[in-house]
Order: structure tokens, then C-alpha cells, then sequence
């Protein structure tokens, strides 16, 4: 009995180390892949939103098939690669929105990237992910909720979907105004992006 005793608690250690294992996977730009910012107008361009994309990033993904909770994530994004992506604007007035967004609000001379570091994955009813973590712009770090979705592809990478609505106030980001205030930004900012992560 004693000898069952002990080959019982060495298969259960063994179960709950396998069960803690991750793997680990890569993020990196692929064809199909994007990860957008939307930024809404309000006054006279209610309606309007500008969208601008980050095509440089690179992350990694510790991820624990059996538990997807315990997994964590890091994901660095290029703040300088910002695109503008509007095309209701002229071409002049989208090259000054990305101005604005490069040199005022992101001020990539000085902050090289944006950075996302996950700390704690709780899933939904949903079946999505809650996916809580620090961001930080321009050196400041704040709590943000991602929520995301996984879905395994037959080749054994990972396709990833998410979103997240972001307060630019937090960070200390000023909505931009133009025409003594007549037409506006809403503070809240839309993040979403399609992602795909590999061994």
C-alpha cells in the first residue's frame, strides 16, 4: 500500500507539471495580419473616425494549451511605422493627421515603442479571453482589458482577434481640436487587430 501511495502521488505530480507546461510561440507581421487604432471626430465631423495602422511589431506568447489562463503575453509595437489610413481626407490632410499622431501625440523621437505586458487571462462565457495587462505610451504604464479570441489553425499556429476601447486621457494624450473646438476627438480610442503567433 505504501508503495501505491507514492506511485499515486508521483503520476499526479507528474499530470500537474505536464498540465503547467507552456509553449512558446512567436508574433510577428504577417499578409493578413493588422493592428488598428480608431480614432472617432466629434462636431462637425461626427461620424468620421480616423484609422491608422502599426504594421511593425513583434511578440511572444508563453502558451499553456491546458490552462489557456495561465498563459502571458508581451507584444511590442513600432510607434514610428504608424500609418494613416483615412480615405475621406485629401492626401495633405492625411499626411498632417499622421504628423500629429507621430510628433504630438505618440512623440516617437523620444518613445520607440508601444508596449503590452498581459498579467492576468480570465476566460469568458463567451468563450473569448479577458486579457488584462500594462500598456504603455510614451513611457506611461495603465491598466487595459483586452478582450480576445484564439482560434488553432491544422498547421499549429494560433490566429488571434481582439479589441479594446482605450481612455488617450490616462496616458495624459490630449484629444486634438481644430477650428477653436468646432471639430473634436472623442477621448476613448478603438484598438483591434488580427494576429497570428507561431512556434
Amino acid at each position: 500500500m505504501k508503495h501505491a501511495g507514492v506511485s499515486i502521488l508521483l503520476l499526479a505530480a507528474i499530470v500537474w507539471g505536464l498540465a503547467g507546461q507552456t509553449a512558446l510561440f512567436r508574433v510577428t507581421p504577417e499578409p493578413a495580419a493588422k493592428f488598428e487604432l480608431i480614432v472617432k471626430k466629434t462636431g462637425f465631423l461626427s461620424g468620421k473616425a480616423h484609422l491608422f495602422n502599426f504594421p511593425r511589431y513583434e511578440g511572444q506568447l508563453d502558451f499553456d494549451e491546458s490552462a489557456p489562463e495561465r498563459s502571458k503575453i508581451t507584444l511590442r509595437i513600432d510607434a514610428a511605422s504608424i500609418e494613416c489610413k483615412d480615405d475621406w481626407v485629401s492626401e495633405n490632410d492625411r499626411k498632417k493627421v499622421l504628423e500629429e499622431a507621430r510628433e504630438n501625440m505618440l512623440r516617437v523621437a523620444r518613445h520607440k515603442d508601444l508596449l503590452f505586458e498581459s498579467q492576468s487571462v480570465r476566460k469568458r462565457s463567451d468563450g473569448a479571453f479577458d486579457v488584462q495587462g500594462g500598456l504603455t505610451i510614451r513611457g506611461i504604464v495603465k491598466p487595459v482589458v483586452v478582450k480576445v479570441t484564439m482560434k488553432p489553425a491544422a498547421d499549429g499556429t494560433l490566429a488571434f482577434t481582439g479589441e479594446s476601447a482605450i481612455d488617450m486621457t490616462a496616458w495624459g494624450l490630449k484629444p486634438p481640436k481644430a477650428l477653436l473646438g468646432a471639430i473634436g476627438t472623442e477621448k476613448e480610442m478603438q484598438v483591434r487587430f488580427a494576429l497570428t503567433a507561431k512556434r
